[in-house]
Parts: C-alpha cells; sequence; structure tokens
C-alpha cells in the first residue's frame, strides 16, 4: 500500500486506505484482494494523502495535501465530487446529519453536502487544524495549533464558544456526553464542558499527547509520545 500516514476504515466488507503518495486503495476485508484504487487527479508535484477517510453508506470522504477534499464512490472507486479547501488537509474528516466537516492546516473548517459536494459554509477557528471534530447537532467543535477549542454552529459556521487552552492541541477530540477530552504538546489532558467550552480539569501527564483520546468501559485511554498508553477514570 505504500506509505501509510493515517488509519485504515473499516465500511462494510471492505478496508479503504491512502497513502502519502495520493493513492486510496480499496481492499476486500475477508481476502485483503485490492478492489480498486484512486489516484488523485493530475498529481503532477506528487501531493499525498495524510488524512483518515471517512464513510458513510456508499461515499468515501478524504482530504489531500492538494488542498482538496474528495468524495469517492465507495463501491466502485470513482470521484463523485472534489472541493477545494484552500489549505492542506490532514484531518480525519466528520460526517453527521449529511454534511462533511474537516479543518485545514489553513486554520479554517469548512462544511460541505455529503451528497451533492456543494460548499455550504467556511469558518476560521484561527490556527491550524491537524484532528478530527467532534459534531453533533448543536455544535461542531474543533482542537488548534494556537492552544484553542473552538465550536461553532453545525448550520452557519458562526462560533458558539472559544476556549484558550493555552497549549497546543495536535490531534482529535473525544466527545462524552457533556464533555470534551483534549490531549495536547504541553503533556496534558483537559476536559472542558460541551454546551460552554469551560474547562472541568486538566491533569499533566509525561509525555505530548498527539493521537486522539479514546473512551470506553467508563474510561479515558491516551497514548504519550513517551510510548506509554495510560487510562482514567472517574472517582468513585
Amino acid at each position: 500500500g505504500g506509505d501509510i500516514h493515517g488509519s485504515p476504515l473499516l465500511l462494510g466488507t471492505s478496508i479503504y486506505a491512502a497513502n502519502v503518495y495520493g493513492v486510496l486503495t480499496c481492499l476486500s476485508l475477508g481476502t485483503g484482494e485490492k478492489m480498486w484504487s484512486f489516484a488523485l487527479p493530475s498529481n503532477t508535484t506528487l501531493k499525498g494523502i495524510r488524512s483518515s477517510p471517512a464513510g458513510q453508506d456508499s461515499s468515501i470522504v478524504f482530504g489531500a495535501d492538494d488542498g482538496s477534499l474528495y468524495c469517492c464512490n465507495a463501491l466502485t472507486g470513482t470521484m463523485r465530487w472534489r472541493v477545494t479547501s484552500g489549505g492542506p488537509i490532514q484531518a480525519t474528516p466528520v460526517i453527521h446529519d449529511g454534511t462533511v466537516y474537516v479543518g485545514t492546516l489553513n486554520g479554517d473548517l469548512v462544511a460541505v453536502d455529503l451528497r451533492s459536494g456543494s460548499l455550504r459554509w467556511s469558518g476560521t477557528p484561527g490556527s491550524s487544524i491537524y484532528g478530527a471534530a467532534v459534531a453533533d447537532s448543536a455544535a461542531v467543535i474543533v482542537g488548534t495549533t494556537g492552544g484553542h477549542i473552538v465550536a461553532m454552529d453545525p448550520a452557519t459556521g458562526a462560533t458558539r464558544w472559544n476556549t484558550d487552552l493555552r497549549s497546543p492541541v495536535d490531534a482529535g477530540l473525544l466527545g462524552a456526553g457533556d464533555v470534551i477530552y483534549a490531549g495536547t504538546l504541553k503533556k496534558e489532558l483537559i476536559a472542558l464542558k460541551r454546551s460552554t467550552g469551560e474547562i472541568i480539569w486538566r491533569t499533566t501527564t509525561d509525555g505530548r499527547i498527539k493521537t486522539t483520546p479514546i473512551g470506553g468501559l467508563g474510561r479515558v485511554f491516551i497514548a504519550q509520545d513517551t510510548r506509554i498508553i495510560r487510562s482514567f477514570r472517574g472517582a468513585r
């Protein structure tokens, strides 16, 4: 598959993975057989794909270093649409209620209609976005390398709240109930109230957090760049 920077996507009976040479490949889950591949069009400068793909129904969406958000047919690999965002995309797109949300390294957050590929809105949280957003009917929330967590209206892109963590966020956020968890490059795990952005607590770790926290079993798990995985749980 070449050098793979992002996470593979499992959708139905297929696995989708993209590489840094600009090729998205679909494999059969059962056999590993290559079903199809899609190469970025007119990619003479060898722009890569470092955005992990996301999928829903028969659509696969992903961003690329050429600054575009792509949608392909999940069964055939045919390109359905392409939207230019204005900046390289390394974040994983998030699909909610028929809309694709993704951040760019130029500090923009764009909302695109999944079916048609039309741009619904583009907002500016302010700094580079490397991680996936958390989206629901109330807000789309992203972390930035400028150290801000920003919540935007999913319909208009207007800012709902903006919290300065004073610590760069280089990964996606975890949403669990009314809490948002953010890992930072200043060795912190921070919990915020989802509805207001108020910081509930913050704790220091002994390593930088460069990947998205995950939740399960009543715990939050983080991976540190010190090769340590930690789990946190609430007080009983």
